[in-house]
């Protein structure tokens, strides 16, 4: 492990705590908490995780050395910064549902900044556009204004849950898996 990844690593624990926290930061009991928080929480968790590994892949084969690397970086603590308050906010659904797109945001720029630099590659094309997908399922969701759910909102989780899935095999965020 490279000190890229050990800090990228270090970031995705404190995000894991932050969504720990931001949990119990509401005092009602877990058995009655709605619907809607756990599929959050779940699409929350799998979406970092999913992304954790993509960079790690990324620190572990780049070349570091180099000002275009360096902008990158900053982007991407910058995006993982905003990835840990948007954990926290989870306690507040609405809230929750804009500050997780807006993290989501800030690491498509990440993504479309090493494409500008390099060429864009196959799973660059294909997480713009699940990105943009989350961003519009949690947006909209954000918009309707009805934080506890409904049909739709559970939907719209739903289907981003199952993109992320999608997401995970059609870019092999674990090589090691595909063996």
């Amino acid at each position: 492990m490279n000190q890229f990844q050990g800090l990228n690593t270090t970031f995705f624990g404190g995000t894991i705590l932050a969504l720990i926290a931001g949990i119990f930061r509401d005092q009602t009991p877990l058995e009655q908490r709605p619907l809607s928080l756990w599929l959050l929480v779940a699409f929350f968790f799998l979406l970092r995780l999913k992304i954790f590994w993509d960079d790690q892949q990324y620190f572990g084969k780049t070349e570091t050395k180099n000002v275009h690397f360096k902008v990158g970086l900053i982007i991407g603590i910058i995006s993982w910064i905003v990835w840990v308050g948007a954990a926290w906010t989870v306690n507040d659904l609405r809230e929750a549902y804009f500050f997780i797109g807006l993290a989501i945001g800030v690491s498509m720029l990440w993504i479309i900044a090493d494409a500008l630099r390099k060429g864009a590659y196959r799973e660059q094309y294909f997480w713009i556009a699940t990105n943009t997908g989350f961003i519009l399922l949690l947006w909209g969701t954000y918009r309707r204004n009805k934080p506890v759910g409904d049909i739709a909102t559970w939907c719209f989780l739903g289907l981003a849950i199952t993109l992320v899935v999608v997401d995970f095999f059609i870019s092999k965020s674990v090589p090691e898996l595909e063996r």
